[in-house]
């Protein structure tokens, strides 16, 4: 997911998946045929920084120009010589990874040329294949899986009896104890590419129960190195030796099986080593939780089986010992990493989770919604906090999810829900854009506002769509009460502001979600309640169908919401 993901602010990562710091050449390779000479005798050279320099060139050459206007003789030339790259055992491993990201990039730009798709895609779906993944090298591991990842992008299922091969090259960086944390991360980035593949070929037995098999397993592996970094990080701050006579009286990962398909003890902590700190361990962590997260987003032509209480138990854990009143839980560890980035990843596992289990149990949709409405909780009472605006919009999104989607829930045992869910859409929605000077243009805060604003609201239209005739009368009132003061506040703020300030704005999502909001609820309600205002008042419906405030959808949502109002008189 090139998503803005924090890790990518720890790790060493490749940049834009090469390195072209040293590139100098300003025009298209084909611009001038001096370049492409002057690209093959760095190329050739003896002399490694020579060689070095011309694949920064070369790379910088690619991501510039289009290669449907390169002759043919060229082209061949090109995938000759990063043949030769690649094969070479004598080149050091900084130009066989030079030289992957160069591949990568330049099988991806030859592959929109229709004369040569063909021979590009038998080169490098049999030959280099074997090689790549035969290269043994931290710095050539990343390349190894970008060049993977790039390739199985376009030729998803062109691989034949590598499949097996590629699954365990991929599953190694996950298996084991301690990898290199920026290696796992560009194999979590993979591990969906792989997925797609399908089953596991294997020599017996059924391909599909094989792969179902490996999918809970890998499941089963990020769970225990999990609670193993947790076990650690605990461990070295707070309780020291206590916790772990505690942790031997309540093992937590009972009779999952492990990667040789075993019965596994709880996970211990790390013995006693160097070269694993707190950082390492945090940033490692962090890892484990982004793999899992995509492990549990990869679609799957497959049904396969995840470990969905030992998840909840691991989810349990890591927001149950994150104190949110605390500015830095850890202070030990370097830089600004801090248990709000591992508290969002596994809120995005919850959400995928929830988004994985239809049928559940009633106990385990309360676990579901006990961690949901704890997260929302914790991020109301510490709204500052770093990260607490998407936290916040994650778990609504969760939350959204479990009410469309779990069969297992009970309205009449959960009416309390409604009233929790509703506090939070006051709270959430409470300062709109006001900041600072009432006198003044109010100013918009993305994080603190529209992430959450919207997202709550989007959990109460599922909530009344679905559960509102167990909704209370009580209840109600106090949902209509709030949704025609924010609508009044709306229109009084876009008026006074004259509509197109540009230090002042309301989301047309939010506006929208307001109206839709209030529309179901007028159509959902089986009370007879006393409006907020009168339904036909003549203000309140001036200033939905404004011209000013009239956008596109926004528009149809205002028209059909006044229709209803007219009705209500």
């Amino acid at each position: 997911m090139a998503e803005k993901c924090f890790i990518k602010e720890h790790l060493w990562l490749v940049k834009d998946d090469l390195d072209v710091n040293s590139c100098i050449i300003k025009s298209q390779v084909n611009a001038d045929s001096q370049q492409i000479r002057n690209i093959k005798d760095s190329l050739n050279s003896s002399d490694i920084d020579e060689q070095e320099n011309g694949l920064d060139i070369l790379a910088y050459a690619l991501k510039n120009c289009d290669l449907k206007y390169l002759e043919l003789n060229i082209v061949d030339w090109l995938r000759a010589l990063l043949h030769n790259f690649i094969n070479n055992n004598g080149s050091p491993f900084k130009l066989k990874a030079k030289s992957l990201n160069v591949a990568a990039l330049l099988f991806y730009q030859l592959n929109a040329i229709p004369t040569v798709k063909a021979q590009i895609k038998k080169d490098y779906t049999n030959s280099i294949f074997e090689t790549v993944l035969n290269l043994k090298s931290t710095r050539c591991s990343i390349a190894q899986l970008i060049f993977l990842r790039t390739v199985l992008s376009v030729f998803p299922h062109s691989i034949g009896n590598l499949k097996m091969k590629m699954e365990k090259f991929t599953l190694n960086f996950l298996k084991n104890e301690k990898p290199q944390p920026e290696v796992v991360y560009e194999a979590a980035k993979t591990l969906p590419y792989v997925l797609a593949m399908g089953s596991v070929s294997g020599s017996s037995g059924n391909p599909e129960n094989t792969f179902a098999k490996l999918y809970f397993r890998m499941c089963c592996r990020l769970l225990v190195t999990c609670h193993k970094l947790l076990d650690f990080l605990i461990m070295d701050e707070y309780k020291g030796k206590e916790i772990e006579k505690e942790l031997d009286a309540q093992p937590i990962l009972e009779g999952i099986p492990d990667m040789n398909g075993s019965s596994a003890k709880k996970p211990r902590r790390y013995e006693d080593d160097d070269e694993l700190t707190p950082t390492k361990a945090a940033v490692y962590f962090e890892i484990m939780i982004f793999t899992l997260r995509q492990l549990l987003t990869t679609p799957t032509k497959n049904q396969v089986e995840i470990p969905v209480t030992p998840i909840i138990e691991l989810l349990n854990r890591i927001v149950n010992f994150c104190a949110f009143s605390k500015e830095e839980l850890l202070p030990h560890i370097d830089g600004n990493l801090t248990w709000n980035h591992i508290v969002y990843y596994a809120t995005l596992v919850l959400e995928s989770l929830t988004k994985s289990c239809k049928e559940t149990t009633v106990s385990r949709y309360k676990n579901f919604l006990d961690i949901y409405i704890y997260l929302l909780e914790e991020t109301t009472n510490y709204r500052s906090k770093q990260n607490n605006g998407i936290i916040r919009k994650t778990a609504y999104a969760g939350l959204e999810a479990l009410l469309k989607n779990c069969s297992a829930i009970q309205p009449h045992a959960d009416n309390k829900t409604i009233v929790k869910i509703l506090k939070f859409a006051i709270i959430d929605c409470k300062e709109d854009c006001r900041q600072g000077d009432a006198s003044k243009p109010p100013v918009f805060n993305f994080e603190r506002n529209e992430c959450s604003k919207v997202a709550c609201l989007r959990v109460l239209i599922t909530y009344v769509l679905n559960y509102g005739k167990h909704i209370s009368g009580e209840n109600f009132q106090s949902l209509l009460s709030f949704l025609f003061e924010k609508i009044f506040q709306v229109q009084m703020d876009l008026k006074k502001n004259n509509f197109n300030n540009s230090s002042f704005s309301y989301s047309v999502n939010y506006r929208y979600s307001l109206y839709n909001l209030l529309k179901i609820c007028i159509l959902n309600c089986s009370f007879d309640l006393d409006p907020p205002i009168n339904y036909s008042a003549v203000a309140f419906r001036q200033g939905l169908l404004d011209p000013n405030q009239m956008i596109a959808d926004l528009s149809k949502e205002a028209i059909s919401l006044c229709s209803i109002l007219s009705n209500c008189q």
